[in-house]
């Protein structure tokens, strides 16, 4: 929190991801949620186990890549098949719960999970995404200066193109490899990433760096606390009706990431 406040991104990133590989490694000790306090590897949500099958698929396609540290964790194609295999057998024994014990959430007991449970919401696949050291941050075409103008004067704001889209699609392509969505809301339709649990890639650190440099007056007095990202999954048959969201912070942030050609709703 210290080197965060200070601005020392650099030496933030080492720590957290030290920190992350500690608590969230495979096989090892039952881990608390940073949100509820409970223990998230012990609970299994149906739509959670489904993303994360889809995931695996998607790692499955990638070319293999070399670890180039311990605390960014590179499964191989072997072990996704493997961990594919096991959850398809968890998620049939759920499937053929009642659907209020499904609706529940409840935890699932049985030889399916206990082969599961040591890479349950674990850093199975984390990508080492490094800094752009050329630059190539920031869109400089896009109306910096009129967005922080209008920041300033009505507390909200929006920019389109804020970032260069080489960055926009390293970001991207981040967020669909890294196993780091432990956080469950809504059966697992809704998933939630931080900063301080495995969100801590060196490319979004240097994000934050330089919205800070791009808005020094309207971000003068803000120190970055933390970074957050949401998954919602488009075939979930419910409504998600939080209203609302409210985040701990004086400021807030939000980079939209999701591709034009995906949204449902075009206007």
């Amino acid at each position: 929190s210290t080197t965060l406040r200070h601005g020392r991104f650099d030496r933030a990133f080492r720590w957290l991801e030290y920190m992350h590989w500690k608590r969230r490694r495979a096989g090892g000790v039952s881990v608390l949620s940073l949100d509820t306090g409970q223990p998230d590897t012990e609970r299994v949500d149906e739509w959670k186990a489904k993303h994360d099958v889809e995931q695996f698929e998607h790692l499955a396609k990638l070319p293999s890549k070399i670890q180039v540290t311990p605390y960014a964790p590179q499964a191989q194609p072997q072990f996704l098949r493997q961990l594919m295999d096991a959850y398809r057998q968890l998620l049939s024994q759920m499937q053929q719960r009642s659907i209020e014990e499904r609706a529940s959430g409840m935890s699932i007991a049985g030889t399916a999970f206990a082969a599961l449970e040591p890479y349950y919401n674990r850093a199975i696949h984390v990508p080492h995404v490094e800094r752009l050291e050329d630059g190539g941050v920031a869109n400089l075409k896009a109306a910096w200066p009129k967005f922080e103008a209008a920041l300033q004067h009505k507390r909200m704001a929006s920019i389109d193109d804020a970032l260069s889209q080489p960055l926009l699609q390293k970001i991207t392509d981040y967020l669909l490899e890294a196993t780091v969505w432990y956080t469950s809301h809504h059966a697992g339709s809704c998933l939630k990433a931080q900063l301080r649990d495995g969100l801590h890639a060196e490319i979004l650190l240097q994000v934050a760096a330089e919205i800070l440099l791009q808005l020094p007056q309207a971000l003068a007095s803000f120190r970055l606390l933390d970074i957050i990202a949401y998954k919602y999954d488009a075939d979930w048959p419910g409504s998600i009706k939080d209203g609302v969201q409210a985040l701990p912070a004086d400021m807030v942030v939000a980079l939209w990431t999701t591709p034009s050609t995906a949204n449902l709703k075009r206007s």
